[in-house]
């Protein structure tokens, strides 16, 4: 099973050009509370996806935004001493928002929890402002998912070295 996570951002018009990042809060049963994280999709050991293709779902399904580009940060293992998952991180270029979930997206997907989910909509997007991100999760009292700070730190780290790709936002 690979593991991908969604860094989107986006520069927010209405609020000065604040340059947001999109979280979702979720409940994790495996902790038995909600928890703040990037967009975080799952590719199967049998599937021949790639995992482009599942970070694009993944943010389609989760926050209702689309990317016109998915750029790859990086990869990593999150606790190699229990967890053989290899986790990908991706930057979302240009995104914005769709007017519902595509059905492509409903059908490419067999998880029935995922799609309740999806119904019932228990699934927060939050459009944090980038720039006050660590007061900004602070706030919210919900438990923090230590890949949001590792996609930060990723998507920093690519903005430095690559200043004039496109991905400034």
């Amino acid at each position: 099973m690979n593991t991908v996570i969604v860094v989107a951002t986006r520069v927010d018009r209405e609020d000065n050009d604040q340059v947001k990042v999109l979280l979702t809060e979720q409940h994790r049963e495996i902790l038995g509370r909600n928890i703040l994280e990037l967009p975080t999709g799952v590719r199967r050991v049998d599937s021949d996806e790639s995992l482009e293709v599942v970070a694009a779902r993944t943010l389609r399904i989760q926050t209702g935004y689309q990317s016109k580009r998915m750029v790859y940060l990086g990869e990593g293992a999150i606790l190699p001493a229990l967890i053989g998952d290899i986790v990908s991180f991706f930057l979302a270029v240009d995104i914005e928002k769709t007017n519902q979930i595509p059905l492509s997206a409903r059908r490419s997907t067999e998880n029935e929890e995922t799609l309740k989910r999806i119904a019932e909509r228990d699934i927060k997007v939050h459009e944090a402002p980038i720039i006050h991100i660590g007061p900004y999760t602070y706030k919210t009292g919900l438990m923090i998912a230590p890949t949001l700070w590792a996609g930060m730190y990723l998507r920093i780290a690519h903005l430095l070295t690559n200043p004039l790709d496109g991905t400034i936002q």
